[in-house]
This record gives structure tokens, sequence and C-alpha cells, in this order.
């Protein structure tokens, strides 16, 4: 049993740096997009006269919260620590340790996937 708590509390400590790389991730790619959009919008104001320059708005950061979202990761605060169908029997450890594996892989696939959208732009800029 005690093989099984360091489990859940090692796969725990490694979502929690995950999640952390993937905010910083997220701060990354919303500030590169934003200064994307500067940088097209001070294009766009270069070729047209002053008064004919429509008002651009933007937001300083994009947030990427529906993207993060994935049926593989439970969310903090939406599910306890109980079986949805017994009660207030707990998840065995092994159930927590599949979710928790289930969380790691989609986080690093989300990670992947970030780092791919910041490569991409990076190369188109």
């Amino acid at each position: 049993m005690d093989s099984l708590q360091e489990q859940v509390l090692t796969l725990g400590h490694k979502l929690d740096v995950l999640s952390r790389l993937i905010e910083q991730l997220d701060q990354k790619v919303s500030s590169i997009l934003s200064e994307c959009q500067v940088e097209s919008i001070a294009e766009c104001g270069n070729s047209h006269r002053q008064e004919d320059t429509p008002n651009y708005h933007f937001k300083g950061h994009i947030s990427f919260n529906s993207e993060m979202e994935h049926k593989d990761i439970l969310a903090d605060g939406v599910y306890s620590d109980t079986n949805l169908q017994g009660g207030d029997r707990s998840l065995t450890p092994e159930v927590q340790i599949q979710r928790l594996t289930a969380q790691l892989t989609a986080a690093y696939n989300r990670i992947a996937a970030l780092e791919e959208q910041l490569l991409i732009k990076r190369i188109s800029s």
C-alpha cells in the first residue's frame, strides 16, 4: 500500500509541474500572438491613411481555457475522491493511478501541441 501511495504522490507532483509548464507555454503563445496582432495592425496602419484606418481592438492576453479542456483530464474541484456510483466509497489507488496517468499523458500531449504552435508562429514571423 505504501508503494501505491508513493506512486499517487509522485504522479500528483508530476501533474503539478506539468500544469505550471502548460501555463507558461500558454502565456508565451498568448504573448507571441498578441505581438503578431500588434505588428499586423502597425503594418495595416502604414499602408492606409490615418482617417481610413479602422479601429482595431485586441486582447492583450488570449486564454486557451476551452482548448485546455480534455476528456481525460479531471478539472480541479469538479470531482471529489468518491466513486460517483458508490456514494461515499473512496476511489481505489489503482483507479487514482489510472486517472493520474491519463492526465499526465494528456498534459504531455498538450505541451507538445503548444510547443508546435509556438514553433509555427516563430517560423512564420
